[in-house]
C-alpha cells in the first residue's frame, strides 16, 4: 500500500481540510478521499489559513511515515 500512495507524489488532488495540525512547521491537516480515520495517515499543508471543512486544491510533495506533505495550488 505504501508504494501506491508514494506513486501519487507530485499529484495535484483535493484534500479536505479539517483541523489545525499540533505538528510543528504546519497548520492545517486534512485527508484525502481515500484515506481512513483511525487506519489510513493525514495529509499535512503548512498553511493555516485554509478554512476548516473545506475542500483544498493540493500538490503532494512528500510521503513520509505514512502522511503526505502538500502545498497548495
Amino acid at each position: 500500500a505504501t508504494k501506491l500512495w508514494q506513486e501519487k507524489i507530485g499529484s495535484v488532488v483535493d484534500v479536505l481540510c479539517y483541523s489545525r495540525s499540533d505538528k510543528k512547521g504546519f497548520g492545517t491537516v486534512g485527508r484525502l478521499s481515500g484515506q481512513a480515520p483511525e487506519v489510513d495517515g493525514v495529509v499535512y499543508l503548512k498553511d493555516d489559513r485554509i478554512q476548516l471543512g473545506q475542500f483544498k486544491k493540493v500538490k503532494l510533495t512528500k510521503f513520509v511515515d505514512y502522511d503526505f506533505i502538500a502545498e497548495p495550488v
